[in-house]
């Protein structure tokens, strides 16, 4: 039996507790930072801020983590 992969398992939470979030968090962004030019960039950095925090630690809520991290761009 093969040990389990760290980056389908990663993979699979990324793409069922943060990738939903996306349309909602652009939305937001859009709404309470209108001055943003690119809110698909802050989404995206987003994104891989999250892929790489959930790398070294877990993360309790994604969505809360992922907007907050949207903040802070």
């Amino acid at each position: 039996m093969n040990p389990p992969d760290p980056t389908r398992d990663r993979s699979a939470w990324f793409a069922d507790e943060v990738q939903p979030h996306g349309p909602q968090l652009k939305s937001y962004l859009k709404g309470s930072f209108p001055s943003v030019r690119d809110v698909d960039d802050v989404v995206q950095e987003s994104f891989l801020r999250v892929w790489q925090a959930r790398a070294v630690r877990p993360v309790a809520s994604a969505k809360s983590f992922l907007f907050s991290v949207a903040r802070n761009l």
